[in-house]
């Protein structure tokens, strides 16, 4: 186990301490999810954060601008 991964271990370890608990939910913006779209990003923050059970959610605002980025890739509006 690398020196990083046990670093996440104990942050998350603190987390729970002060009451958050699985499955953990994690609030992605459009800016995260369009500049990772060929990369398996769910499956990436699990390992980080040593979980089988992780929530990716998105505002509303960011499901908005999605569209708008893709249909006009020159104006992020």
């Amino acid at each position: 186990m690398g020196k990083r991964t046990k670093q996440y271990k104990k942050l998350m370890r603190s987390f729970e301490f002060l009451g958050f608990r699985q499955p953990y939910q994690v609030l992605m913006t459009s800016d995260v999810l369009l500049d990772t779209l060929k990369i398996d990003l769910v499956t990436l923050t699990e390992k980080v954060l040593s979980t089988k059970s992780l929530k990716p959610m998105i505002t509303q605002c960011c499901i908005v601008r999605i569209p708008l980025f893709l249909l006009q890739p020159w104006c992020w509006c």
